[in-house]
C-alpha cells in the first residue's frame, strides 16, 4: 500500500512530476560530469607512473611530477643502485619538454620521453598502429591520435622535426597510441633513449629518471632505504610517493587545478542544493495528502513509509536519466583532450548520495504536518 500511494502521488500531476525529474536530472548530471572530469585528470597527471613495471624512482632532489626535470643523472648513479642488493634491473628514462616543428611551419610544445621499452621501460601502450620495433627505427617516434591536429600530422609516415635550443632534428612518425593525454595538453613523443639524448644533445649515460625494479622477493622499504643511503643527493621516492606528488602539485600548486577542485566542489554543492530543494519542493506539493492521512488515523511511521517511498521512487528515476547523461557524455569525451573516468563506483556512490538526499530533504518538508494539526493544514 505505501507503494501504490507513493506512486499516485507522484502521477497525480505530471507536469510537476516532469518539472520534478527534470531538477534531478540536472543535479546527477552536473554532479556525475564534474567529478568525472576531476577523476579523469587525475589519471592523466598519473597515466606514465602507471604504466611502468618500476617499484622505485630516483630522482634529483624537488621533482614534483614526470615533465618536471632535465636529463642529470649518470652511470655513477645507476651503478650504485644496481650494486643494491634486492635490485634486479635499474631502467634510465630521458624526458624533457621540446620544440615540435610542424610541417607547416608552426611550433607546438611537446614532452620527448625516451626509454629503453626491452628493459621494461616506460613504453607507449594502447598502440593502434605501428609497435615498438617500429619506434626504434631510424627517426622513428610515437604520438597519440588526439594530437595528430596540433602536431600538423596525418598519421603514419608523416615527416616532422624537433628543436632543443640550438638544435634540429627531424623525425618520423612511426606509430600512434590512442588516449595517452597530457595534463600540460603537450603532446607525449615517445623514442627511444639515444634519440631523445640525441634531440638534447646529452652524453649517453645522462637520462632524467633512473626506475628501479626489485627482485622477487626483495623487500622495496629496505631497497629504497639503502638506495637512498647511496644517494644521498638524490630523492627515492616508491611509484605510490611519486603519484601522489604529481597529484599534488598540478591539482594544488596550479591555477589550472586548483580551479577544477573548487569546480568540481561547486558542482557536487550544487547538485545536491538543488536535488534537496526539488524534492523539499515536491513533498511540500503534497501535505494535504499527508494530512488526509493523518486525519484517517495512519500512524507517523506509516506516513514516514509513504514518503520514503515517494523519495526513492523520484530519486532513483532522476538519478537513472542523470546516469545515462553521465555515461553519454563520458563516451563522447573519449575522443577528447580531456576525457571523464567514470567508474561504476562512482555511480554506486552517486545513487546512494541521491537517495539519501531525498530521503532527509522530503522527511524534513513533511515533518512540520505531522507536528501541527491536520485540519489546520487542510483549511489552508
Amino acid at each position: 500500500m505505501p507503494f501504490i500511494l507513493a506512486f499516485r502521488n507522484l502521477v497525480h500531476d505530471k507536469t510537476r512530476l516532469a518539472a520534478t525529474l527534470a531538477g534531478l536530472t540536472f543535479a546527477v548530471f552536473l554532479v556525475g560530469v564534474q567529478l568525472g572530469l576531476y577523476l579523469g585528470v587525475r589519471k592523466i597527471i598519473t597515466d606514465m607512473i602507471d604504466h611502468t613495471a618500476a617499484q622505485l624512482w630516483i630522482v634529483p632532489f624537488g621533482t614534483q611530477s614526470i615533465e618536471d626535470s632535465f636529463p642529470l643523472l649518470g652511470d655513477h648513479e645507476r651503478h650504485e643502485a644496481l650494486a643494491t642488493p634486492g635490485v634486479e634491473h635499474v631502467m634510465p628514462l630521458v624526458v624533457s619538454f621540446a620544440d615540435w616543428d610542424r610541417p607547416d611551419g608552426g611550433i607546438t610544445h611537446v614532452v620527448v620521453v625516451g626509454s629503453d621499452a626491452e628493459d621494461g621501460a616506460l613504453a607507449p601502450w594502447n598502440l593502434r598502429s605501428g609497435d615498438w620495433t617500429d619506434i626504434k627505427t631510424f627517426k622513428g617516434v610515437g604520438v597519440d591520435r588526439t594530437y595528430l591536429s596540433a602536431l600538423g600530422v596525418t598519421g603514419i609516415g608523416s615527416r616532422a622535426g624537433i628543436d632543443f635550443g640550438p638544435q634540429s632534428h627531424s623525425l618520423r612518425v612511426k606509430a600512434l597510441t590512442e588516449g595517452i593525454r597530457s595534463f600540460t595538453q603537450a603532446p607525449y613523443v615517445f623514442t627511444t633513449n639515444a634519440r631523445a639524448r640525441e634531440f638534447f644533445g646529452v652524453p649517453e649515460d645522462k637520462s632524467t629518471f633512473l626506475l628501479v625494479k626489485a627482485a622477487p622477493g626483495a623487500d622495496s622499504a629496505r631497497v629504497q632505504q639503502e638506495i637512498a643511503a647511496r644517494l644521498p643527493d638524490l630523492e627515492v621516492l616508491t611509484s605510490t610517493e611519486f603519484r601522489r606528488r604529481s597529484i599534488s602539485h598540478w591539482m594544488f600548486r596550479t591555477g589550472v587545478g586548483l580551479a577544477l577542485i573548487f569546480g568540481t566542489i561547486l558542482g557536487v554543492v550544487i547538485g545536491a542544493v538543488i536535488e534537496a530543494q526539488t524534492l523539499y519542493s515536491a513533498a511540500l506539493d503534497h501535505i494535504k495528502e499527508f494530512a488526509v492521512l493523518r486525519m484517517l488515523g495512519s500512524s507517523a511511521a506509516y506516513v514516514y513509509r509513504i514518503i520514503l517511498v515517494q523519495a526513492s521512487l523520484i530519486s532513483l528515476a532522476g538519478f537513472t536519466l542523470g546516469a545515462l547523461l553521465v555515461a553519454l557524455v563520458d563516451r563522447l569525451s573519449q575522443q577528447t583532450a580531456l576525457p571523464m573516468v567514470v567508474p561504476p563506483s562512482l555511480f554506486l556512490a552517486m545513487l546512494i548520495v541521491s537517495l539519501a538526499i531525498g530521503a532527509f530533504s522530503t522527511i524534513i518538508a513533511v515533518v512540520k504536518v505531522l507536528r501541527v494539526d491536520p485540519a489546520a493544514v487542510l483549511m489552508r
